[in-house]
């Protein structure tokens, strides 16, 4: 236990008095000097006086409230009271972006842009706040906000030049953006020249020539600080394999750089430059020197799946591009007789795995057997793509991906036009009993693309069988696929959309008029049946979807018109019209299908309208269900006795 003597403790008492004690002896000092009474000495008043900036400092720091916002909006910068209330401030607001180049108040920005001077210090809060004014496309807030956060806005200043380049598609932008960071004081970081050169390779337009020379001196002025890495120069070669003029690209390739090596990726890159040369002679030369010179160490499955891609983009020479074939099937253990893929030419040399010392073929993905199919069908080597895919499909059927039978259905309609409609109907039921593969729009178009080339064959229309069967199926796939229930007929009706394509197929395959009578009215008692559910409702529809819709019911006006012209009777006239029987049904029948056919015209007509009178649109759609009603209540008689019945009465009246 510790003890302290008294003297000592009222020493250390008398030490530490002064130190934790106020200013009363100066106040009695000056007191007794001057009779004055010190309220405050000067260290309380510098004391005070540091309190108070501190405050203020803090203060500066701190947004306005909205009122305030307002108030001085009004005050010092003559903003209207309407044009206030009319708009909103804040981070989320879009009316309020006009101010941020009218104010110079620091505290007027943090209020638009949603901060304080305290989270300007924090360089992870800004490039986040800068990331959701981006994902609402608020790219001018964006922009003030790490501009106002200097050197700790570098990462959000990446991230507008990544959305510039990635989602605006604007390289030119980028490059201003990365040139006036510097004037605004805010330094690129390791990442920056990354990013934009990584943006500058995967833009769909070339860049120019003068972004490819900026690229080569960023370059340089990262070899000069002795900066430049790996990852940038790889970067580079990317931007510059995507520059219209490709000699850049190749003059970084043959610069020796110190630390620099070439590696798998820098191969990559440089055999997606030669893709860019247009001549297929220095084509085959240049990368035939490429292939050769890559060391073992960088060869692998994606350099040379690349490599074949390289030759798959020459479309000018069609030759050349059949070579892609042989690459792959070189490379790739492809199931393929080789006596059946066309031969190399003599100026482009595919060596073999051998030359890398790899005794064995790599194995095939996806990618490889896309690659494989889109050759095939772009050089009308259609009957290796479907072999290929039924070899995959009997032995690896694990392989084999959406984007691979939608290539073996095109296949098909290319090598099989007479009958590719029931074989692409048969691919797209073998898709959705597979469990693997989720079917797409895309899916069900093919099918339809497939029986239009179908039908426009003479060898399918010119056929009355031929003709039946394709409509027969073509109704039934279609109602089974994309059909929707209606409880008044308790079947499936045919959707709005899928009539498009019905009556496309119907207005090729009826060139020789070889549709049956029963065929027609059944097609039209299921327009009927979708009219009468309201599928052909304008309602709110808009643009393509009304096109789509016009384009739909003048081909039924078409329908209907081919429909009423064989009901037509001769000498119909002659004729007692009211006695019950089956001339009596067929003029009745031709005379609804007349009306529906200029109700229809009067609906197109409206469709066509920009003004629409509302009450005037229901009254006819109503009109068009009634005499829907009366199309599916009514049966189709005989058309070919009834005019035997008519000749007959025709002769004994003469």
């Amino acid at each position: 236990m510790l003890r302290l003597q008294p003297g000592k403790l009222y020493r250390l008492f008398h030490l530490l008095a002064p130190c934790s004690g106020s200013q009363v002896k100066e106040k009695l000092k000056r007191f007794e000097k001057s009779s004055a009474i010190l309220h405050k000495t000067s260290k309380e008043l510098t004391r005070i006086k540091a309190k108070k900036n501190l405050e203020l400092k803090n203060a500066r720091k701190k947004a306005y409230s909205r009122q305030q916002a307002e108030h001085v909006l009004k005050t010092r910068y003559d903003i209207s009271e309407d044009v206030l209330k009319n708009g909103s401030i804040g981070p989320s607001s879009e009316s309020d972006t006009k101010y941020l180049t009218l104010v110079k108040d620091r505290k007027m920005l943090y209020t638009i842009l949603g901060i304080n001077g305290e989270q300007l210090r924090d360089s992870r809060l800004i490039a986040d706040d800068v990331k959701k004014f981006l994902r609402r496309r608020q790219v001018e807030k964006a922009v003030f906000l790490a501009r106002l956060a200097k050197k700790k806005g570098a990462a959000a200043m990446n991230a507008i030049m990544e959305y510039y380049l990635l989602e605006l598609k604007f390289p030119q932008s980028a490059v201003r953006l990365y040139n006036w960071r510097k004037k605004w004081g805010i330094p690129p970081n390791e990442y920056t020249q990354t990013i934009l050169f990584n943006g500058l390779a995967q833009q769909k337009q070339l860049i120019s020539r003068a972004s490819g020379e900026m690229v080569l001196r960023i370059v340089d002025s990262q070899v000069e600080k002795g900066e430049l890495t790996q990852i940038e120069f790889n970067a580079a070669l990317g931007a510059l394999s995507n520059c219209t003029d490709v000699t850049c690209v190749f003059e970084l390739f043959e610069r020796k750089i110190d630390n620099i090596h070439r590696d798998a990726i820098t191969f990559l890159w440089m055999i997606r430059a030669c893709c860019r040369v247009q001549s297929s002679r220095l084509f085959k030369e240049i990368i035939s020197g490429f292939m050769e010179k890559i060391p073992v160490k960088c060869f692998d499955s994606q350099l040379v799946f690349e490599y074949c891609k390289s030759i798959s983009s020459r479309l000018e020479d069609k030759e050349l591009k059949k070579v892609t074939l042989n690459a792959l099937h070189t490379y790739f253990e492809l199931d393929v007789d080789e006596k059946q893929l066309p031969a190399v030419p003599a100026d482009l040399v595919i060596f073999p795995l051998t030359h890398w010392d790899i005794d064995r073929k790599f194995k095939i993905s996806p990618n490889v057997i896309g690659l494989f199919l889109e050759n095939c069908l772009e050089c009308e080597e259609y009957k290796i793509g479907i072999n290929f895919f039924r070899n995959l499909r009997d032995n690896k059927p694990g392989l084999l991906d959406l984007g691979a039978y939608f290539n073996y259905m095109d296949l098909l309609i290319r090598n099989y036009p007479t009958s590719c409609g029931e074989k692409c109907m048969e691919v797209f039921n073998e898709m959705e009993s597979n469990g693997k593969l989720i079917s797409t729009k895309h899916s069900l178009v093919l099918v339809y693309r497939a029986m239009l080339k179908q039908a426009s064959k003479k060898y399918v229309s010119a056929d009355v069988a031929k003709v039946e069967n394709l409509l027969s199926s073509c109704q039934t796939f279609i109602k089974e696929q994309e059909g929707i229930y209606a409880k008044d007929f308790k079947e499936k009706i045919q959707p709005f959309q899928s009539w498009k394509f019905l009556l496309g197929i119907w207005k090729k395959v009826n060139v020789h008029n070889n549709i049956s009578d029963v065929r027609v009215k059944s097609m039209i008692d299921d327009f009927a049946k979708s009219l009468s559910y309201g599928e052909f409702s304008i309602g709110s529809r808009k643009g393509k979807f009304l096109e789509d819709q016009r384009f739909v019911e003048l081909e039924v006006v078409r329908l209907l018109k081919n429909f009423a012209s064989r009901l037509e009777l001769p000498n119909v006239e002659e004729l007692d019209s009211t006695s019950p029987g089956p001339l009596r049904d067929i003029f009745l029948l031709r005379r609804l299908t007349l009306r529906m056919k200029d109700r229809l015209v009067e609906h197109i007509e409206m469709i066509e309208r920009k003004q629409r009178d509302v009450k005037g649109v229901e009254n006819l759609e109503w009109s068009l269900k009634q005499l829907a009603q009366k199309l599916l209540s009514s049966e189709l008689p005989s058309i070919s006795e009834a005019k035997q019945m008519l000749n007959t009465e025709i002769f004994k009246c003469l």
